[in-house]
C-alpha cells in the first residue's frame, strides 16, 4: 500500500491480484503505460541521502546517461515508495535509484509494479535484492533493459 496524502490517493497490490488505485478521480485497477522505447519514456530518478563526490558522481552519471540514450525525460519526485507507484499506474515509464532506499522503501513498489504488468530489477540488470540498497523499475522488460 502507498498512500498519497496531498492527491488523496492509495495505490494498492496484492499478489496474483493485481494493482488498484483508489482516488478521488479515479478508483480501479491500473496498468504501467506500457513504454518499450527510452526515446518515450519519463524516468524518475533519486540521489538518496549521500552527498558524498562519490555518490553525487554516480547519481550525476546516471543521468547523462539516461540522456545520452535519449530518455524523453527525467524527473526527481523523492520518494522512493511514490516513485514506484507512478510506474505501476502508468504516470512515469522508469525509475532508477541506487545506494539508498531500504526494503521497506521497496518491496511493497516492487508487488504494485509487477501487478501491474511492469518490471522490478537492481539497476545493474540483475534480479531485485530485497536486502540490497538499490533498485529499478519499468513499465516493461524491454525498456527496463535499456535503462
Amino acid at each position: 500500500v502507498m498512500r498519497d496524502a496531498i492527491h488523496k490517493e492509495t495505490i494498492y497490490a496484492t499478489k496474483g491480484g493485481g494493482c488498484f488505485m483508489d482516488s478521488p478521480g479515479y478508483t480501479g485497477r491500473v496498468k504501467t503505460s506500457g513504454c518499450e522505447e527510452i526515446k518515450k519514456a519519463y524516468v524518475t530518478v533519486d540521489a538518496g541521502y549521500g552527498r558524498s563526490d562519490k555518490e553525487i558522481l554516480r547519481f550525476h552519471t546516471r543521468c547523462r546517461e539516461l540522456l545520452r540514450r535519449k530518455a524523453q525525460g527525467l524527473r526527481v519526485v523523492g520518494s522512493c515508495g511514490l516513485n514506484m507507484a507512478y510506474v505501476a499506474c502508468g504516470r512515469i515509464d522508469g525509475y532508477v535509484e541506487e545506494n539508498c532506499p531500504k526494503i521497506w522503501d521497496f518491496a511493497p513498489g516492487s508487488l504494485m509494479v509487477t501487478e501491474a504488468g511492469g518490471f522490478v530489477g537492481d539497476p545493474h540488470g540483475g534480479p531485485l535484492d530485497l536486502m540490497g540498497r538499490s533498485v529499478m523499475a519499468a513499465a516493461t522488460k524491454p525498456l527496463f533493459e535499456t535503462l
